[in-house]
């Protein structure tokens, strides 16, 4: 039976500056871990501290979202913000600290209830010209395991080209918790591999099994990853126990400090940003103007695993329009293994123009346009077609 002090209100507290803000995250990361630490789970009525990363390429000032009404003021720092919005059929606001220090990408704070935020977020990052998620590829969501004790991994698939009926897997949604959960994983991916050893066995029974399951080696995304950050301070060792979601969501399940949590999100931040600008200002492509006139950066190769049955169909779905990929194009040649696309996307008007084979896909940033466009194509190929895909044709190393 759930007793009422789980679920009671938490009461708005003014929030002046930065440092009320942190006073305010830090009593609600210390109460949810109280609450575990009592009735031995987290409820899911519980206010938990909840953080977000969005791109922006417009000020808060015109801030919007479908069937939301918005309304924000001014703290006493310049650049953090008291936004405050509700549905029609919602009977009260709700509210949110959102942090523009970094004009590009945003730090969006709340304790609100998930069901409540999620969708206002998503109305934004979905529908909102000039504002979208960041998308962390499978790769960097893995190395937020050099930054904690691993509590569970999360992986989301859901499959909007079809392929291999016998291999599809369609929509698949799993949580692993534990130690082990990195070598399920791990598993999954390498399930091709594994089969192939079995069938020297001859056991008709496992590759039966194994034919239903392989379609996992491709749509084992790591979409969250749940991780136990340590701070040593004093002697006095500080924690926060953080689930982190692809889409730059971060949720602070409880510790005792605060610090922690921004800290994840601080550096994550920074790190993708950097990337992201590494993308614009270095891998897009555009004219020089010096002379002799030269031509500066190159394209990016994203090299499937699982090859591509039928281009058409997977083309059409790309340039839909539809989200996820935001992408309107059209095709400029076409033939049964290779279409190049002249595009843009919805996101920001710019210009993406991509090439389409049974095995690869090549993307052209043009310059000025935006480096997310890259995170978001990659991500949704992994999330969506083939978590094994990887991003090639960097010069300095890895992108993610």
């Amino acid at each position: 039976m759930m007793l009422e002090e789980e679920v009671e209100e938490i009461p708005e507290p003014e929030i002046k500056n930065r440092k009320d803000l942190h006073q305010s995250l830090e009593r609600i990361v210390n109460k949810t871990y109280e609450s575990e630490k009592e009735y031995q789970r987290l409820e899911e009525e519980l206010n938990m501290v909840k953080s977000y990363i969005i791109e922006s390429h417009k000020p808060i000032s015109e801030l919007k979202a479908d069937d939301y009404e918005v309304n924000f003021t001014k703290t006493e720092d310049s650049t953090l913000f008291v936004v405050k919005f509700k549905r029609a059929d919602m009977r009260k606001f709700s509210t949110l600290y959102v942090d523009t220090f970094d004009e590009r990408f945003w730090t969006v704070h709340t304790w609100e209830k998930a069901t409540i935020v999620d969708p206002f977020i998503s109305k934004i990052a979905k529908t909102e010209f000039k504002k979208d998620y960041v998308w962390f590829p499978s790769q960097y969501m893995e190395r937020f395991k050099e930054k904690g004790l691993l509590r569970s991994i999360t992986l989301q698939y859901s499959e909007l080209i079809a392929g291999d009926e016998e291999k599809s897997i369609g929509d698949l949604s799993m949580k692993l918790g534990g130690s082990a959960s990195e070598e399920v994983l791990e598993l999954f991916r390498k399930l091709p591999q594994v089969k192939s050893l079995i069938l020297r066995t001859n056991d008709q029974r496992l590759s039966h099994i194994l034919r239903v399951c392989e379609g996992l080696s491709h749509s084992s995304p790591l979409s969250g990853i749940g991780i136990k950050h340590t701070i040593s301070e004093d002697e006095i060792s500080k924690f926060i126990l953080d689930d982190i979601i692809y889409t730059g969501k971060f949720t602070a399940r409880g510790g005792n400090s605060v610090d922690g949590h921004l800290y994840l999100l601080r550096t994550a931040k920074e790190e993708y940003a950097t990337t992201i600008k590494y993308i614009e200002d270095e891998i897009a492509m555009g004219l020089v103007e010096e002379s002799p006139l030269r031509m500066s950066g190159h394209p990016i190769s994203i090299i499937l695993s699982r090859s591509v049955e039928d281009l058409n169909a997977f083309s059409n779905e790309v340039i839909s329009c539809k989200y996820p990929f935001r992408l309107w194009g059209i095709p400029r040649y076409e033939s049964k293994d290779f279409i190049a696309i002249t595009g843009v996307d919805l996101h920001t008007g710019s210009k993406l123009n991509i090439e389409l084979s049974k095995d690869w896909i090549r993307l052209y940033l043009p310059k000025g346009s935006c480096g997310n466009t890259i995170a978001r194509f990659y991500s949704i190929i992994q999330h969506n077609y083939d978590s094994n895909a990887k991003l090639e044709g960097v010069e300095y190393g890895e992108l993610f």
